[in-house]
């Protein structure tokens, strides 16, 4: 349903106002980094994770208010918006990259927490 989402998002801002954005994956990535760091690193493993779903979306909406902000009363054309989309897309990565390392880890997810499996032992690695 999220990919759904995502999909419909590119449909909406492409199809029907003529625009081809990149950054929809930019603020999905964000938006999934911002949970996962809340979840994993800010939150007891007895809350729910409530406060990570709603701090990944504030954090992903205030980003792409801001670069909406530049974009839409700059007056950036089409085609500069694509570019400036897709760089901003690759910079994001890159940031992903550099932070997570290889495997993208961003704390210690263990079985047993708020991610829904109750009882379960650490993951063995």
């Amino acid at each position: 349903m999220i990919y759904g989402i995502l999909a419909l998002s590119l449909t909406l801002i492409w199809g029907y106002a003529g625009i081809m954005s990149f950054g929809q994956t930019a603020f999905f990535g964000i938006g999934a980094y911002a949970y996962g760091a809340i979840g994993l690193n800010l939150i007891n493993r007895t809350q729910q994770t409530h406060a990570a779903v709603l701090g990944g979306l504030v954090v992903a909406a205030f980003l792409a208010a801001v670069v909406g902000y530049f974009m839409f009363y700059g007056r950036i054309s089409d085609v500069y918006a694509s570019i400036i989309t897709l760089a901003l897309t690759l910079v994001l990565f890159a940031f992903a990259v550099s932070t997570g390392g290889d495997e993208w880890v961003i704390g210690v997810a263990r079985f047993g927490g708020f991610n829904g499996m109750f009882g379960q032992g650490e993951s063995s690695q």
